[in-house]
């Protein structure tokens, strides 16, 4: 019986020892809302032309040992620069990562945002809020 209660042990550790502490890459999960009947086809390719951009960006995570992380996200649809990059702070409770960017404007806002950090430390996910409460998708990183 002690042998299987060490090898609980040790997978209970390993479980609780997952940190986010590495490199990430994202990518956005998008629902895309389903147009009016009547709408505009212009409307419409506008709306699947920026859907697909977003679905190509490229978004680079590293979260650092000293609980801060930076993030560059390339090929954004309103993108006019080439890049765009935030930094913060994050804290993990459980399986609970939580950003807080120190950036005003752009694509910080100064809120901390969640993510669930999966069992086995390799994925990332955190929801995208849509209106009303529901989900618009999800943004997912996996660890590089």
């Amino acid at each position: 019986m002690g042998l299987v209660a060490m090898a609980a042990t040790c997978l209970l550790a390993s479980a609780i020892a997952q940190s986010p502490v590495g490199a990430w890459k994202g990518k956005l999960n998008i629902k895309m809302p389903p147009m009016p009947a009547n709408a505009d086809p212009q409307m419409k390719a506008m709306m699947e032309k920026g859907m697909a951009a977003a679905r190509n960006m490229t978004i680079n995570l590293t979260m650092k040992k000293d609980n801060t992380y930076t993030l560059t996200t390339t090929g954004a649809p309103a993108e006019a620069k080439g890049k765009q990059d935030d930094n913060g702070t994050w804290k993990i409770s459980g399986k609970t990562v939580t950003v807080v960017s120190k950036k005003k404007n752009g694509m910080g806002n100064q809120k901390p945002q969640t993510m669930t950090l999966s069992a086995d430390g390799k994925t990332m996910t955190m929801p995208l809020p849509g209106r009303g409460g529901s989900s618009q998708g999800s943004l997912v990183f996996k660890k590089s």
